[in-house]
């Protein structure tokens, strides 16, 4: 029997103007989030009950649901994030700053050593293999993450 492979999940979105902009990463179909993660998605903000990967934010709210909508992003510098895989990603923190052309950082992301990502607005490199958590941002974990 040959071995299948699961449906192509479409690329998450960049949420899009007229509610303001979120400074959270985008929601992304491949990511593990845990309990306490904030993405954001089509406009809002959502935050994980519990853990979960695949389940669209929108499609997944209420009870019984791992999601909680927090409501529209609201406008704070206007950063933007082009999602992994949408051809180089950039990410520029709300307020200006630096940029850079990696994928941005998330929560429940496996990391590797190695790894490149952006964290408002600068790039870091992976120093050890980890999952990472809400409070393990690039600039809180030094051991983890060195800027680049």
């Amino acid at each position: 029997m040959a071995a299948s492979r699961p449906p192509r999940t479409p690329p998450p979105t960049t949420p899009g103007g007229g509610g303001g902009s979120c400074t959270a990463p985008v929601w992304n179909a491949a990511t593990a989030y845990v309990g306490g993660s904030v993405v954001s998605y089509n406009g809002h903000k959502y935050t994980a009950k519990w853990w979960t990967q695949g389940e669209q934010p929108n499609l997944n709210v209420g009870d019984g649901k791992p999601w909680t909508d927090n409501g529209a992003c609201t406008g704070g510098g206007g950063g933007t994030t082009t999602p992994p895989g949408g051809g180089g990603g950039t990410t520029t923190p709300p307020g200006g700053g630096g940029t850079s052309t990696a994928a941005p950082w998330v929560t429940g992301h496996a990391y590797h050593v190695g790894d490149v990502v952006s964290y408002n607005g600068r790039s870091y490199r992976c120093l050890q293999a980890h999952t990472s958590q809400p409070d393990w941002s690039p600039p809180a974990a030094p051991s983890l993450w060195q800027a680049i």
